[in-house]
């Protein structure tokens, strides 16, 4: 596993819930968090892969700023998760699409999880024709494994 495959396995997601009003700063290499209740919490941005947000949330411009300078994408979803705003990026070195992939197979239990993301995909195009096109809900609940598509 290269360099560039070992970070990519240490960042994780975040996910925010603007619930109790939560706002979002930069606060030298990391994001601080900030929410009614509870005590601030830090995440440095070079272990975070994405951030979802609901609406609720408020960023900083500077925090846009830095996610994007940096790669890491930052997706703000409306009530029903469909998304309303989607800050990529050049994302630094990592903006070819093939320099991506090998750092992604890199990743020891890089097919596990393609197959998750690609089963979750499958579902989502279902969960858009249901909502889009009125399709009966209960025919579009189980998503089949793709023909050919074995786990690793």
């Amino acid at each position: 596993m290269n360099e560039q495959s070992s970070e990519l396995a240490r960042r994780k997601p975040l996910y925010l819930d603007g619930k109790c009003g939560m706002q979002v700063y930069r606060e030298g290499p990391s994001l601080c968090i900030v929410a009614e209740g509870s005590a601030d919490r830090y995440f440095p941005l070079r272990r975070l892969s994405r951030i979802f947000a609901d609406q609720g949330v408020n960023f900083e411009t500077d925090v846009l700023i830095v996610c994007a300078s940096r790669g890491v994408p930052l997706l703000i979803l409306d009530k029903a998760g469909e998304t309303l705003v989607r800050v990529i990026g050049t994302g630094g070195q990592q903006d070819d699409l093939r320099q991506r992939l090998e750092a992604f197979t890199g990743i020891p239990d890089w097919a596990d999880r393609f197959y998750i993301w690609h089963v979750a995909m499958q579902r989502r195009v279902a969960g858009t024709l249901v909502k889009r096109l009125y399709y009966p809900r209960h025919l579009a609940a189980r998503t089949p494994r793709p023909a050919g598509f074995h786990r690793a």
